[in-house]
């Protein structure tokens, strides 16, 4: 098995708060960071899995890993604020849910015949959430 991985980038703002929790709640929660918008340099580990190509000895073309990354992920979250997100209108755009919402936006066979294996995101310098996709019990 090989084992092959791409950083990228992003800006984005988000604001901890969830519409199930009162205000008291959510402070309780989720501190400083449902008092107002705040933003982050996010970095995205994306680690693909798999046997490399008897005839090219890739696992995937680095220059079209790059390309998904910046259209599917870049792309989509550089410079916006995740709340106005549809994708983030029913749950709070912790670093979990974004890293759960990025694997399902890459997790659509577009790596093939490698698989995505797990993303890693940094929100800080010092905290990250890795994830493998959905359990087989979900």
């Amino acid at each position: 098995m090989i084992f092959l991985s791409k950083k990228v980038g992003f800006c984005a703002a988000h604001r901890l708060v969830s519409q199930r929790l009162s205000q008291e709640e959510n402070q309780r929660t989720f501190g400083k960071g449902c008092r107002s918008l705040h933003g982050h340099n996010y970095e995205l580990k994306v680690t693909l899995a798999g046997q490399p190509d008897a005839v090219t000895g890739m696992l995937f073309n680095l220059e079209e890993l790059n390309a998904v990354l910046e259209d599917r992920i870049v792309g989509w979250l550089d410079h916006r604020e995740l709340n106005a997100l549809p994708e983030f209108s029913k749950v709070v755009p912790t670093s979990e849910n974004i890293a759960r919402t990025i694997w399902r936006r890459l997790d659509t066979g577009v790596f093939a015949p490698a698989r995505l294996y797990e993303i890693e995101l940094w929100e800080t310098k010092n905290s990250s959430v890795l994830y493998r996709g959905e359990s087989e019990e979900s």
